[in-house]
């Protein structure tokens, strides 16, 4: 008699028959792409899961997406690379935003790969990053300390860079505002903003914002950017000058005194005054006066019931007396 089956083969992994009653192997069908059958015997494929892909047909299983990459749709499709700033493990559906204020290149696929921006801190890869403190910087990405600024620089938090002080101006290392930057001595102004020399006639010694000083009377300074009051000179002898004087003829002679600007003054001669100041001469006392002392003083009025007749008295004695019949006052 015939020998009958005791039973029916079952489709291999990879292929499925949804046929009833079929009597070929060829009624196995092929799972496409995107697809698999795990087990002998399916009748329906199932749909790659998101995170695995399949790119041939026959298959029993889906391959893992790589470390980097990301496949989020279920069924065909291939897997495509992570962003920049994320990262992803084998078989992942999405891809992982790194940690606050790191970074990652494309098809990043560790924690790990996510590593401190420029001007950011950390002890190691794959954590979130603090901000380097204002006064300190760092240049490189990656794991590393902040670096503290140099003097006459500031930064502010999260800093790649310390920038430099405005022309003039002066901090300390670590300063944390553009305002820690303050005027040399020698120099004025704003903090923060470019300072100005200190004019001839002015000093100053500190740091700071505050005003320059001026040279005091009597005295002069050519200097600019002067740091001591010893860059003010005093006048040459029987000269004198204003505040903030800043030529040497600016010293000019006092009452009294004649002479060229700049240089020591000789006093009037007997007979001779100036009430001015400056270099102009001295001139000769009027008749009917006198003066018996060298340098500053008026000319004295000839004693009642005297006279003189010439310029330029000396003495009282050149006062001569009033003849008879006349008078003086």
């Amino acid at each position: 008699g015939a020998n009958l089956l005791s039973s029916c083969t079952k489709c291999l992994a990879g292929k499925y028959s949804a046929a009833v009653g079929a009597i070929y192997v060829s009624t196995c069908l092929k799972c496409l792409e995107g697809t698999y059958s795990a087990d002998a015997g399916a009748g329906v494929c199932t749909n790659c899961p998101a995170g695995k892909y399949s790119i041939t047909q026959s298959v029993s299983a889906c391959i893992d997406c790589a470390a980097g990459t990301h496949k989020i749709a279920t069924g065909a499709g291939t897997c495509a690379a992570c962003a920049v700033n994320t990262y992803s493990s084998a078989a992942a559906a999405t891809c992982t935003a790194c940690s606050t204020n790191t970074f990652s290149a494309v098809s990043s696929p560790l924690i790990t790969s996510c590593t401190c921006l420029a001007g950011y801190t950390a002890l190691s890869d794959g954590v979130a990053c603090t901000p380097c403190v204002a006064g300190a910087y760092k240049s490189t990405t990656g794991v590393g300390t902040c670096t503290p600024c140099g003097v006459d620089t500031y930064s502010f938090a999260a800093a790649t860079s310390c920038t430099t002080c405005p022309i003039y101006t002066t901090s300390n290392a670590n300063s944390p505002l553009l305002i820690s930057c303050t005027c040399r001595a020698g120099y004025t102004g704003v903090d923060g903003a470019v300072c100005t020399p200190c004019g001839a006639g002015k000093w100053k010694s500190a740091i700071g914002s505050v005003a320059c000083t001026s040279c005091g009377v009597d005295t002069y300074s050519t200097a600019l950017t002067a740091v001591e009051s010893t860059a003010c000179s005093l006048c040459p002898l029987n000269t004198f000058s204003k505040a903030s004087s800043s030529e040497l003829t600016n010293c000019t002679c006092l009452a009294g005194y004649t002479g060229t600007d700049g240089t020591i003054c000789n006093p009037c001669a007997l007979g001779m005054y100036k009430a001015g100041t400056g270099a102009s001469a001295c001139e000769s006392c009027p008749a009917g006066t006198y003066k018996d002392q060298e340098g500053p003083g008026v000319c004295s009025t000839c004693p009642a019931g005297t006279f003189s007749i010439y310029s330029g008295g000396t003495t009282k004695d050149t006062c001569r007396g009033c003849a008879v019949d006349t008078y003086s006052v």
